[in-house]
């Protein structure tokens, strides 16, 4: 039934979220030195989302560790 449908997607929401909460948790010391770079909004809503639906960003560590900015110079802190 319907109810029982919803019950188990915010269970399946809170699952992803937690999950992803405790990955960036757990890596206290890179999650302070977050810049306004690393995040990158999206203005669309989800695929086949409700209208209500708020809208996405995506959280990229693909710079913290230092690795790739000795190959990118034009990389600038923003």
């Amino acid at each position: 039934d319907l109810a029982t449908c919803n019950v188990i997607s915010h269970h399946l929401c809170f699952r992803a979220f937690s999950s992803t909460g405790w990955t960036v948790w757990s890596r206290n010391q890179q999650t302070t030195q977050l810049q306004y770079k690393h995040l990158q909004f999206n203005c669309d809503n989800r695929c086949g989302g409700p209208p209500g639906d708020p809208e996405l960003f995506t959280l990229s560590l693909e710079y913290c560790k230092n690795w790739q900015k000795t190959l990118d110079k034009k990389e600038n802190n923003l």
